[in-house]
Formats: structure tokens, C-alpha cells, sequence
């Protein structure tokens, strides 16, 4: 005969794993989603002042609260959006758009707490 005893959890475990398993989840997502944006990108000719092109200033930072931030620098504003002489070049809506189920998904399955 043999007696089996589950380990029980307190809310605190529960609750740190699950916030861990996010903030994992969510750094997936970002790097993802920087992948996408990097891919999507156009490059221009090379600036005579060696100034990096917008694909290359795109960086994910993940932050101590579980948060991560994907920030693009240079002229994205221009390239997302267009001017009145250059059309637009979508970048960072079709990315997040591609992300949003996959994320979600992650979500899930990280405070579900399956293992």
C-alpha cells in the first residue's frame, strides 16, 4: 500500500509563478514581434553620416515588473504613416496584428500552470 501526498501551493507561489510564466510569455511576444518589424522594414541608401537605418534602432527591454518594451527609433513615424511625397510602409501595426492570437495564447497557457 502506498500513500501519495500532493504538495499544496500557497496563493503566493501560485500567483509569482504564474507572473513569471507572463513575463516570459510577453518577452516571446516582443522578440516576435521585433522579428516581424525588422523583416518588414525597408532600408534606404546608407546615410552619408552612418546614422543607422530605422530597421536597426528596433530593440526589445524587458522590464522588472513582467512588462517588456519594444521600441523602434529614426524615422518610423514617416514610414509607418507616409508623408505627403512617400506613401506608407506599414510596420509596427501589421506586426502586432500577426502577434495578437500567438500572445493571447501565450497568456493562457502560462496561468493555466500546466507543466
Amino acid at each position: 500500500m502506498s500513500v501519495r501526498v500532493e504538495r499544496k501551493f500557497t496563493a503566493r507561489e501560485i500567483t509569482e509563478k504564474m507572473l513569471r510564466r507572463a513575463a516570459q510569455a510577453n518577452l516571446e511576444s516582443a522578440n516576435e514581434m521585433a522579428a516581424i518589424m525588422r523583416d518588414t522594414c525597408p532600408v534606404g541608401p546608407d546615410h552619408p553620416d552612418n546614422s543607422p537605418h530605422t530597421r536597426d534602432t528596433i530593440a526589445v527591454t524587458p522590464n522588472e515588473d513582467g512588462r517588456v518594451t519594444v521600441s523602434i527609433g529614426g524615422a518610423i513615424i514617416y514610414i509607418e504613416f507616409g508623408t505627403h511625397s512617400t506613401p506608407a510602409h506599414p510596420v509596427v501595426i501589421p506586426a502586432l496584428e500577426r502577434i495578437k492570437r500567438t500572445h493571447h495564447q501565450r497568456i493562457q497557457d502560462a496561468v493555466r500552470l500546466k507543466d
